[in-house]
């Protein structure tokens, strides 16, 4: 029998989306802090991008779980600001490839050492074999809802298809 939790704090759905919430509100206080005008969406794109760098913008939504629209205007604020750089792809005209500008190659780095500092403060208290543990419970958790998804999409394009008639 499933039961509802009567206080919200206790439902995991709830739980999970209150920490990301106060997680990327602080890192963003401490990259705002550092006077560097990015978002945390921002850092994960040059993190990303730096990791596949000439990538397209479809492949690095991809490696993000992102949508192309949403990854897309972030690239042109990247860009604007001088961090990012597209290029032609030089096979297809029509697509473009990623790439950090040099003088921000290293601004990845100083954020992910950000970020490491934020996750100490945030482990304070529990010990280390607990936090490989929550990790992986995490990744368990995301790979059983990836397949959820996948076994929904699988549904929903089943029902669109056209049934056959005798």
């Amino acid at each position: 029998m499933i039961t509802i939790a009567p206080n919200p704090k206790y439902r995991l759905d709830f739980l999970l989306k209150n920490v990301s919430h106060l997680l990327c509100r602080e890192f963003e206080w401490r990259i705002q802090q550092k006077g560097l005008g990015l978002t945390r969406s921002q850092w994960i794109i040059l993190c990303q991008v730096l990791l596949l760098e000439g990538c397209s913008q479809r492949e690095l939504a991809e490696s993000i779980e992102s949508d192309a629209v949403t990854v897309g205007r972030q690239i042109k604020r990247l860009v604007a600001a001088g961090w990012l750089v597209c290029r032609y792809h030089p096979r297809n005209r029509r697509a473009h490839q990623l790439y950090l500008r040099s003088q921000t190659r290293d601004m990845p780095v100083q954020l992910e050492r950000l970020m490491a500092h934020l996750r100490e403060e945030l482990f304070t208290g529990i010990p280390l074999e607990r936090r490989e543990v929550l990790i992986d419970d995490l990744l368990i958790i995301r790979k059983n809802l990836l397949a959820c998804r996948g076994r929904t999409e699988g549904r929903l394009a089943a029902s669109r298809m056209p049934t056959s008639r005798s």
